[in-house]
């Protein structure tokens, strides 16, 4: 092995998610107030030279199957002359729901590698990084490996994918020995994705732009949440359609808090906050509609996050939240629920070697 490091990063709840009319490029401006949770996602990245074949019968029994992929990784890289980042081996550990985590690993196991954030946030420090290490690398054989543990719900509007984006970005920092500081972090996180930068920031953020330009940063009380999970995801592209086939984006957006939200927010009530405005599209479909109606019926406050699906309901404490979250995983239109608080610390470097 040449380095590892493994680094994790928050996913996210929106209190206040507003948005704009799309522009020319098809894209919104928005104002958004991100609450980073305590459920992370975690990324290690390991570099190893690829191991060498022996001609004798010893050498050729103590090589593994990994040892002679990682070899013929290598002979690939040689022949096609590709660098060792457009390479990369992923394994997915998935930690949300024992009853589906075994079923999401093998269908992001068919997932392209080149398709997955935390690869191309991999590849963003590596070609804009120039340490010596980076260097050195460039001009070797390298067996490059990610394992990404989910803890996120996938399509839930939680930001679990800028997640892995922010935790690699760190993670690969710290192995390529970049020395990119949190500037340049955040400047490759907004190529990655929008909710990425928020995901390296952690704790309250307030953002504008298309919500990944961040303004500004709050410490808050811990806040404890019930996560309510649906059976089926849904597309933010699709929802985003929908919302601007209404023609419901705004000519306006807030650009901070206003005195009232932001003593709120201070004060830990940040049920006062909730504004979603792609709330009403994503609540059409029918299992959302009838979720939220159970939640108002018993008088809970609650918020989808961005897109949806995942509705948000705040507790009062972890007794509360735990009895809670066991009375709605009851519900049929409710696949499972998670029990978390909030805000988390930014992306962090868990540790290298």
């Amino acid at each position: 092995m040449i380095a590892a490091a493994s680094a994790s990063a928050p996913g996210k709840v929106n209190l206040v998610l507003q948005v704009g009319q799309p522009d020319h490029s098809g894209y919104h401006q928005l104002f958004s107030v991100f609450d980073s949770v305590a459920r992370r996602e975690a990324v290690t990245i390991t570099l190893s030279a690829p191991a060498r074949s022996g001609n004798d019968h010893a050498t050729a029994q103590a090589q593994t199957a990994a040892a002679l992929a990682q070899a013929a990784q290598a002979q690939a890289q040689a022949v096609s002359g590709r660098p060792w980042w457009e390479e990369v081996e992923v394994t997915t550990t998935v930690q949300i729901d024992p009853a589906t985590d075994k079923e999401t690993e093998q269908e992001l196991a068919h997932l392209d590698p080149a398709q997955h954030l935390a690869v191309r946030a991999l590849k963003e420090v590596a070609q804009n990084s120039g340490s010596e290490r980076s260097q050195q690398l460039q001009a070797k054989q390298i067996h490059a490996r990610l394992e990404v543990v989910k803890t996120i719900p996938m399509a839930g509007g939680m930001a679990g994918g800028s997640a892995d984006a922010a935790a690699a970005l760190v993670a690969a920092n710290a192995v390529l020995q970049a020395e990119l500081d949190d500037e340049e972090l955040h400047r490759l996180g907004r190529r990655l994705g929008a909710d990425v930068p928020a995901c390296l920031a952690g704790e309250v953020t307030v953002a504008t732009g298309y919500g990944d330009q961040i303004q500004r940063s709050y410490r808050v009380p811990t806040h404890h949440w019930v996560f309510v999970l649906a059976h089926q995801g849904l597309s933010t592209p699709e929802v985003f359609r929908h919302f601007d086939s209404l023609e419901l984006g705004r000519n306006e957006l807030d650009t901070e808090l206003s005195p009232s939200l932001e003593q709120a927010l201070l004060g830990g009530q940040v049920a006062q906050l909730f504004q979603n405005d792609l709330q009403p599209v994503a609540a059409k479909r029918d299992d959302l509609k009838q979720t939220l109606q159970e939640l108002s019926a018993r008088a809970l406050p609650a918020i989808i996050s961005g897109s949806g699906p995942t509705i948000a309901v705040p507790a009062a404490d972890a007794e509360a939240a735990h009895a809670l979250a066991q009375e709605i995983r009851t519900w049929p239109t409710v696949a499972a629920t998670l029990v978390t608080t909030s805000p988390s610390a930014p992306a962090r470097l868990e540790w290298e070697k």
